[in-house]
């Protein structure tokens, strides 16, 4: 029987929880399926702004865009993976994560993301 996919839906880590990786986090549920799940961090800030780390990207993935944007990147979790983007733009995701919200961890898409932003 399938269990309720809970894809788009907010996890608050218990104060209890005896892992110190998870410790007061809030998750963003992005896949549900009956081979896994996966999170994304809400609340770490990484002290980086999203202009710091666009312009530590290899050049040829930022296609000579500049990007001025302050605001903060977040750590997405205690396991270390590919920079990924929670967006609103469904033309440019990979993966549905509720209603009008996307997901993108693709460069092409991650560029053509922050063209939008910084136009």
């Amino acid at each position: 029987m399938r269990k309720k996919n809970r894809s788009g839906q907010v996890l608050i880590a218990s104060p209890q929880m005896p892992d110190k990786s998870f410790l007061r986090l809030v998750i963003a549920l992005v896949k549900d399926e009956d081979d896994g799940a996966m999170g994304l961090c809400l609340n770490r800030p990484t002290g980086q702004t999203v202009s710091e780390v666009w312009s530590s990207l290899p050049e040829e993935q930022r296609q000579n865009v500049t990007c001025d944007n302050k605001d903060p990147i977040f750590a997405g979790g205690p396991v270390f993976g590919p920079l990924i983007a929670i967006h609103t733009e469904k033309k440019w995701s990979e993966e549905k994560i509720c209603e009008d919200v996307f997901m993108s961890s693709d460069g092409d898409q991650l560029t053509k993301i922050i063209k939008k932003v910084v136009n």
